[in-house]
C-alpha cells in the first residue's frame, strides 16, 4: 500500500523520515578524492626548482652583521633587543640604499 502526503498529487510516493535521514549526508555520483597538500621543503624558495637560496638583501646582510656585533659587545642582551637596536641603526647606516647619495 502506497502512502500519500496530504494535498499531494496521486501517484507520488511519500518518503518516510527514516528514508530521509538515511540519505541526508550521502552524495550521489562519483566522488573526487582529495590530493594531499604540498608542503614547502626547507631551504627552498617558492618558484625556484633547484632549491638554491637567492642572494640576501643589503638589509639582511647588515642586520646579520650588526646583531652579531651588538651581541658580542653586550652578551647579556636578548636577541630581540639586539635586533631592535640593529634595526634602528639601519635607518641611518651608510649601507642603507636610501641613505646613499648619488
Amino acid at each position: 500500500m502506497v502512502k500519500h502526503h496530504k494535498g499531494s498529487a496521486k501517484g507520488v510516493k511519500a518518503t518516510s523520515m527514516k528514508n530521509k535521514k538515511a540519505h541526508a549526508g550521502k552524495r550521489t555520483g562519483t566522488t573526487k578524492q582529495r590530493q594531499p597538500k604540498k608542503t614547502a621543503r626547507k631551504g627552498t624558495r617558492k618558484g625556484t626548482k633547484s632549491g638554491k637560496k637567492g642572494t640576501k638583501s643589503s638589509y639582511n646582510l647588515y642586520i646579520q652583521h650588526a646583531v652579531s656585533q651588538i651581541k658580542a659587545a653586550d652578551p647579556n642582551m636578548t636577541h630581540q633587543e639586539a635586533f631592535k637596536k640593529a634595526a634602528s641603526q639601519w635607518r641611518t647606516a651608510a649601507e642603507n640604499p636610501k641613505n646613499q647619495q648619488v
